[in-house]
């Protein structure tokens, strides 16, 4: 079994070329695709689309900044104490 495979197994073979337009006509033959005819639909009575009113909502009263008392040791306290003073000088 092992010398039973001398000749190239993927050796090409020679076929005929598919029948059809280009070999009856002896060249390249394009076919174009049908076209397809699409209805036009035209609507004459469209309704007018209102969408409800909406409602704006109230403002809320902001809470008064305050620094969290873990922070005290941190640099955040600092930051936290000035944005506190400048949120009390713009009420």
């Amino acid at each position: 079994m092992a010398g039973a495979a001398t000749e190239p197994v993927l050796d090409p073979t020679p076929v005929p070329e598919p029948s059809g337009p280009a070999r009856l006509y002896k060249g390249l033959v394009r076919i174009l695709p049908i076209p397809v005819r699409v209805p036009r639909i035209v609507h004459n009575d469209v309704p007018k689309v209102r969408r409800p009113a909406v409602e704006k909502p109230e403002p809320r009263e902001e809470a008064p900044f305050k620094c969290a008392p873990e922070w005290r040791d941190t640099w955040l306290w600092e930051l936290c104490r000035e944005r506190e003073s400048q949120s009390q000088s713009e009420q």
